[in-house]
């Protein structure tokens, strides 16, 4: 029987699959459809409620003609009925003759419904260069 770990990092993984094949169906399976779920893109506003999010699934979804994704994990957590992934998005994304890469930190929260894990909050951030990252931090006090 598999551990609470590998049931939230399984859900994980139907995430970024999801993702990476640009299906709409498929991550509309793998979300909750709960008034408070949030998701941020990096540089996006957030999206707030079911109907925002898909709206933005659906925007990149259309705006992007190929995706690569490879995610490293970094940590795993579970308390009850909520579960949470920390990881590295390293993507490659087409769109008609334009190519962009990028690493984004990323957090993935679940919660366990009816015993499955569903994903209620996806937060994006860009990781800087290291010239923007020296450009962007505030001095030590």
């Amino acid at each position: 029987m598999a551990t609470d770990i590998e049931t939230v990092l399984q859900a994980n993984e139907a995430f970024y699959r999801a993702f990476e094949t640009l299906d709409i169906r498929n991550m509309d399976a793998v979300w909750s459809k709960a008034d408070y779920i949030k998701c941020i893109h990096p540089g996006w506003v957030p999206r707030l409620g079911w109907v925002q999010v898909r709206d933005g699934w659906t925007t990149i979804f259309n705006n992007t003609s190929q995706l690569r994704i490879s995610v490293c994990v970094m940590e795993t957590t579970v308390r009850g009925e909520i579960g949470w992934v920390v990881c590295q998005e390293h993507l490659t994304a087409l769109s008609g003759d334009r190519k962009t890469e990028g690493l984004v930190m990323a957090t993935n929260l679940f919660e366990r419904t009816d015993g499955v894990w569903r994903l209620i909050h996806h937060h994006g951030s860009p990781v800087l260069g290291p010239h923007e990252e020296e450009r962007h931090s505030l001095p030590m006090v």
